[in-house]
Formats: C-alpha cells, structure tokens, sequence
C-alpha cells in the first residue's frame, strides 16, 4: 500500500468531535484508484460492509437507526451506490447520536444521485480520492510520508 497524500486530512476529519462533516465521510473517485484499499488500511477498526453482496445489501436496508448505532457505530460501507436508502438510515443515525462514524466508498457518479446527495447536504465531508501521484508512487510504505513536488 502506497501512502497517500489525503490521509492526513482524512485523519484529522474522523478525529475532531466537534466537527459533525467529519462523522459521514464520502470517499469518491475513479475505478481503481484505491478506494476501497485506502479506507481499509487507514480505518482497520471500522467494520467492513459490501454493499454489493445482493443478500447483505438487503439486510442492511432493513435495519433502523438504533440497529445502525449498536450494530456498527463505526464502519465503511462500499460500494453505497449500490443501495442509496441506505443513507437514509445513516442520515437518521447522524441526527439523533454524536458518536457513530461512517465512510461510505463509492464512484464519482455517487453524488449525481439526488437521494444521497439531499440526504447528505451539510451532513459530511467529501473527499475525491485521485489516482496515485508520482510522489506517492515513489514511498515505500504506507507509513512513509509522501514528499511534496514541486509541480503539486
């Protein structure tokens, strides 16, 4: 895993309490720019949810906002697309409890869909992660800090 030069924005976002955007993250971009990686590596404490998976996807669509909060108060939810009421039930979470954070992975066409984008007005940060750049090609390790360029 490359490090990024987003992570530590990232980081600082999900930490800061006071800050109520930082509590539903939005993790957009491209296909194959690492979404799904990157929120993994950085967020191994948040449980992993596919929304993908058909039979998950409808089990998680029937849960209430007190289920989201005991269930998983801390989780990535990929691929969100997939399903878009269930930001209906985080945005209920997100309303009533402070604490619960979500990282929700999707394509740039994400935030095209009125559903989640009415939802998720003033409720979340959004970040749009790009391809890797030479810099962050260039570290070694994911604990390595990326070098600025010159040409960034």
């Amino acid at each position: 895993m490359k490090s990024r030069n987003v992570t530590t924005f990232l980081t600082k976002a999900l930490q800061d309490q006071h800050e109520p955007q930082g509590r539903i993250v939005v993790l957009t971009g491209a296909r194959q720019t690492g979404k799904t990686t990157f929120a993994r590596t950085l967020l191994p404490d948040y449980q992993f949810l596919p929304i993908e998976d058909p039979v998950l996807r409808q089990s998680y669509a029937r849960l209430t906002a007190a289920q989201w909060k005991e269930l998983y108060p801390k989780a990535i939810l990929d691929e969100v697309q997939k399903e878009p009421q269930l930001v209906e039930g985080l945005k209920s979470v997100y309303d009533q409890w402070p604490e619960p954070r979500y990282i929700l992975t999707g394509s740039s066409q994400l935030l095209l869909t009125d559903k989640l984008r009415e939802s998720l007005a003033g409720r979340c940060t959004i970040v749009e992660l790009y391809p890797l750049t030479l810099p962050e090609l260039e570290t070694e390790s994911w604990q390595k800090p990326v070098q600025p360029s010159f040409f960034q």
